[in-house]
Protein backbone atom coordinates (compact mmCIF):
# COMPACT_ATOMS: atom_id res chain seq x y z
CA UNK A 1 0.00 0.00 0.00
CA UNK A 2 2.84 2.38 0.78
CA UNK A 3 4.33 1.81 -2.69
CA UNK A 4 1.06 2.86 -4.33
CA UNK A 5 0.89 5.98 -2.19
CA UNK A 6 4.52 6.85 -2.97
CA UNK A 7 3.95 6.34 -6.68
CA UNK A 8 0.78 8.43 -6.56
CA UNK A 9 2.64 11.19 -4.74
CA UNK A 10 5.48 11.19 -7.27
CA UNK A 11 3.05 11.13 -10.21
CA UNK A 12 1.02 13.97 -8.72
CA UNK A 13 4.21 16.01 -8.09
CA UNK A 14 5.35 15.47 -11.70
CA UNK A 15 1.98 16.62 -13.04
CA UNK A 16 2.05 19.76 -10.88
CA UNK A 17 5.64 20.53 -11.94
CA UNK A 18 4.77 20.08 -15.63
CA UNK A 19 1.77 22.40 -15.30
CA UNK A 20 3.83 25.09 -13.56
CA UNK A 21 6.62 24.82 -16.15
CA UNK A 22 4.09 25.02 -19.02
CA UNK A 23 2.39 28.07 -17.51
CA UNK A 24 5.80 29.75 -16.98
CA UNK A 25 6.79 29.19 -20.62
CA UNK A 26 3.38 30.34 -21.76
CA UNK A 27 3.70 33.55 -19.73
CA UNK A 28 7.13 34.26 -21.25
CA UNK A 29 5.69 33.80 -24.74
CA UNK A 30 2.81 36.14 -23.88
CA UNK A 31 5.27 38.84 -22.77
CA UNK A 32 7.56 38.87 -25.79
CA UNK A 33 5.82 39.59 -29.05
CA UNK A 34 5.08 42.16 -31.73
CA UNK A 35 1.74 42.73 -33.46
CA UNK A 36 1.93 44.32 -36.89
CA UNK A 37 -1.17 44.90 -39.04
CA UNK A 38 -3.10 42.54 -36.75
CA UNK A 39 -0.63 39.63 -37.01
CA UNK A 40 1.42 38.45 -34.03
CA UNK A 41 5.17 37.71 -34.25
CA UNK A 42 7.14 36.30 -31.31
CA UNK A 43 10.23 38.09 -30.00
CA UNK A 44 12.79 36.17 -27.97
CA UNK A 45 15.98 38.27 -27.76
CA UNK A 46 17.17 41.83 -27.39
CA UNK A 47 20.35 43.71 -28.25
CA UNK A 48 21.26 47.14 -26.87
CA UNK A 49 24.12 48.92 -28.62
CA UNK A 50 25.74 51.94 -26.94
CA UNK A 51 26.99 54.51 -29.49
CA UNK A 52 27.79 57.50 -27.29
CA UNK A 53 27.02 61.17 -27.89
CA UNK A 54 27.14 63.35 -31.01
CA UNK A 55 27.32 66.70 -29.21
CA UNK A 56 27.40 67.66 -25.51
CA UNK A 57 23.80 68.95 -25.60
CA UNK A 58 22.47 65.74 -27.19
CA UNK A 59 21.20 62.63 -25.49
CA UNK A 60 23.31 59.48 -25.45
CA UNK A 61 22.65 57.35 -28.53
CA UNK A 62 21.56 53.70 -28.22
CA UNK A 63 20.33 51.19 -30.75
CA UNK A 64 17.66 48.81 -29.45
CA UNK A 65 16.90 45.65 -31.43
CA UNK A 66 14.21 43.14 -30.39
CA UNK A 67 14.11 40.02 -32.55
CA UNK A 68 12.82 36.48 -32.98
CA UNK A 69 14.68 33.25 -32.27
CA UNK A 70 15.50 32.56 -35.95
CA UNK A 71 17.88 35.55 -36.00
CA UNK A 72 21.50 35.47 -34.76
CA UNK A 73 23.95 38.28 -34.09
CA UNK A 74 27.74 37.81 -34.02
CA UNK A 75 29.47 40.02 -31.47
CA UNK A 76 32.87 39.44 -33.07
CA UNK A 77 31.92 40.21 -36.65
CA UNK A 78 29.10 42.73 -35.97
CA UNK A 79 26.91 40.91 -38.46
CA UNK A 80 23.44 39.41 -38.60
CA UNK A 81 22.34 36.05 -39.95
CA UNK A 82 19.29 33.82 -39.95
CA UNK A 83 15.69 34.60 -40.77
CA UNK A 84 12.92 36.07 -38.67
CA UNK A 85 11.18 39.24 -37.54
CA UNK A 86 12.45 42.23 -35.58
CA UNK A 87 11.83 45.81 -34.52
CA UNK A 88 14.64 48.38 -34.19
CA UNK A 89 14.90 51.82 -32.50
CA UNK A 90 17.56 54.52 -32.62
CA UNK A 91 17.12 56.08 -29.16
CA UNK A 92 18.53 58.86 -27.00
CA UNK A 93 18.97 58.54 -23.23
CA UNK A 94 19.77 61.11 -20.56
CA UNK A 95 22.50 58.85 -19.12
CA UNK A 96 25.58 57.42 -20.85
CA UNK A 97 25.61 53.92 -19.40
CA UNK A 98 22.12 52.68 -20.23
CA UNK A 99 18.66 53.59 -21.42
CA UNK A 100 17.06 55.61 -18.64
CA UNK A 101 13.61 54.36 -17.58
CA UNK A 102 10.77 56.47 -18.95
CA UNK A 103 8.71 57.16 -22.05
CA UNK A 104 10.52 57.76 -25.36
CA UNK A 105 8.63 59.49 -28.19
CA UNK A 106 9.26 59.51 -31.92
CA UNK A 107 10.79 62.83 -33.00
CA UNK A 108 12.47 63.43 -36.34
CA UNK A 109 12.37 67.23 -36.42
CA UNK A 110 15.78 68.88 -36.83
CA UNK A 111 17.12 70.12 -33.51
CA UNK A 112 14.87 67.88 -31.42
CA UNK A 113 15.76 64.47 -32.80
CA UNK A 114 18.73 63.82 -30.50
CA UNK A 115 17.14 64.96 -27.25
CA UNK A 116 16.84 62.56 -24.28
CA UNK A 117 13.70 60.39 -24.23
CA UNK A 118 13.28 60.48 -28.00
CA UNK A 119 13.89 58.10 -30.89
CA UNK A 120 14.36 59.37 -34.44
CA UNK A 121 14.41 56.08 -36.35
CA UNK A 122 12.30 52.98 -35.85
CA UNK A 123 11.48 50.20 -38.28
CA UNK A 124 10.50 46.56 -38.34
CA UNK A 125 11.01 43.61 -40.63
CA UNK A 126 8.84 40.55 -41.08
CA UNK A 127 10.35 37.18 -42.06
CA UNK A 128 13.56 38.88 -43.18
CA UNK A 129 16.69 37.05 -44.38
CA UNK A 130 19.12 39.04 -42.24
CA UNK A 131 22.27 38.01 -44.10
CA UNK A 132 20.88 39.35 -47.37
CA UNK A 133 19.02 42.44 -46.17
CA UNK A 134 21.25 43.76 -43.38
CA UNK A 135 24.68 42.30 -44.14
CA UNK A 136 26.33 44.05 -41.17
CA UNK A 137 25.54 47.25 -39.27
CA UNK A 138 21.81 47.89 -39.05
CA UNK A 139 22.49 51.65 -38.87
CA UNK A 140 23.43 51.64 -42.57
CA UNK A 141 19.71 51.57 -43.30
CA UNK A 142 19.40 55.19 -42.22
CA UNK A 143 20.78 56.23 -45.59
CA UNK A 144 18.93 53.70 -47.78
CA UNK A 145 15.39 52.73 -46.87
CA UNK A 146 14.46 49.29 -48.18
CA UNK A 147 11.02 48.11 -49.23
CA UNK A 148 11.15 45.01 -47.01
CA UNK A 149 11.08 47.20 -43.88
CA UNK A 150 8.23 49.20 -42.37
CA UNK A 151 9.21 52.56 -40.84
CA UNK A 152 7.39 54.20 -37.95
CA UNK A 153 6.25 57.78 -38.41
CA UNK A 154 4.79 58.19 -34.93
CA UNK A 155 4.74 56.34 -31.65
CA UNK A 156 6.17 55.90 -28.19
CA UNK A 157 8.22 53.37 -26.24
CA UNK A 158 7.78 52.94 -22.49
CA UNK A 159 10.79 51.42 -20.75
CA UNK A 160 11.27 50.14 -17.23
CA UNK A 161 14.13 48.21 -15.64
CA UNK A 162 14.49 46.02 -12.56
CA UNK A 163 18.12 44.91 -12.10
CA UNK A 164 18.98 43.28 -15.46
CA UNK A 165 15.38 42.83 -16.66
CA UNK A 166 13.96 45.41 -19.07
CA UNK A 167 10.24 45.91 -19.60
CA UNK A 168 9.46 47.47 -22.98
CA UNK A 169 6.07 48.49 -24.38
CA UNK A 170 5.77 49.97 -27.88
CA UNK A 171 2.83 51.56 -29.67
CA UNK A 172 3.27 53.12 -33.11
CA UNK A 173 2.00 53.76 -36.61
CA UNK A 174 4.03 53.03 -39.75
CA UNK A 175 4.30 55.18 -42.85
CA UNK A 176 1.67 52.90 -44.43
CA UNK A 177 -0.71 53.84 -41.57
CA UNK A 178 -0.49 50.34 -40.07
CA UNK A 179 -0.48 49.80 -36.30
CA UNK A 180 2.43 48.16 -34.53
CA UNK A 181 2.58 47.08 -30.89
CA UNK A 182 5.41 45.29 -29.11
CA UNK A 183 5.90 43.94 -25.60
CA UNK A 184 9.21 42.59 -24.33
CA UNK A 185 10.39 41.61 -20.87
CA UNK A 186 13.85 40.19 -20.32
CA UNK A 187 17.59 40.83 -20.34
CA UNK A 188 19.33 42.59 -23.24
CA UNK A 189 22.78 41.85 -24.65
CA UNK A 190 24.83 45.06 -24.31
CA UNK A 191 27.35 46.03 -27.00
CA UNK A 192 29.65 49.05 -26.56
CA UNK A 193 30.24 50.67 -29.95
CA UNK A 194 30.87 54.23 -28.74
CA UNK A 195 33.95 54.56 -30.98
CA UNK A 196 31.83 54.11 -34.14
CA UNK A 197 29.99 57.47 -33.92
Amino acid sequence: MKKVNSFSTILFSCIIFACVAFQSCKKDEEKNYMIFDGVRYDLSQGLLTKYGQYDPEDGYNFGLMLYSKGIQYSLTGNNWSGQGSFIYFEMYSEIASDLAPGTYVFEDLYGLAYKPFTFNLAFLGIDVDMGVQLKNDIRNLKQSKQDVFHYLEEGNLRLGKNKSVYTINVDGITEESLAVKAIFEGALTLVDAADTL
